[in-house]
């Protein structure tokens, strides 16, 4: 359990950190508005499900090249993993015996899974990297219609 400045921070940095994700956000729209056509707000709910739906299952992502898309897959599970792991750890703050599966065999099993993910994604990761930076993929190359700065090529 944190003392009451580390918490005083850590809500700071909670409302810090929201403040900059809405921001971030809406530049996002802002530069996409500047494209061509329209951004479609119709069927909103439906659209937001769809999303979801393609965010859990990755079937996007799943289509082709199946060992690196499993391994793609692992990084964005990943994230939406330590959602949680970081939602547990917000509320430990203010209670240190709070835990978000209980202290139960379902606990004991959420932290070896989030601990086997974890291992998991740090290989994905590390498979990435070598084929960008070691092996240097042509696959992962910019095409030269595609606008760089200088500091990029």
């Amino acid at each position: 359990m944190l003392s009451f400045v580390e918490r005083i921070i850590l809500i700071f940095a909670f409302f810090a950190s929201i403040a900059l994700s809405y921001k971030t956000f809406f530049r996002m729209v802002k530069v996409i508005k500047k494209g061509k056509g329209n951004l479609p707000t119709d069927h909103v709910g439906k659209r937001f499900l769809l999303a979801l739906k393609v965010l859990i299952t990755q079937v996007t992502v799943l289509r082709s090249r199946f060992l690196l898309s499993i391994l793609h897959a692992f990084i964005a599970w990943a994230f939406m993993l330590y959602a949680l792991v970081n939602l547990n750890d917000i509320i430990r703050a203010f209670d240190a015996h709070f835990l978000l599966f209980g202290h139960n065999i379902v606990g004991h099993i959420y932290e070896l899974f989030v601990d086997i993910f974890s291992l998991l994604t740090v290989v994905a990761m590390a498979v990435f990297l070598i084929r960008r930076f070691i092996f240097k993929s042509k696959q992962l190359a910019f095409r030269e219609n595609i606008l760089l700065l200088p500091e990029v090529k």
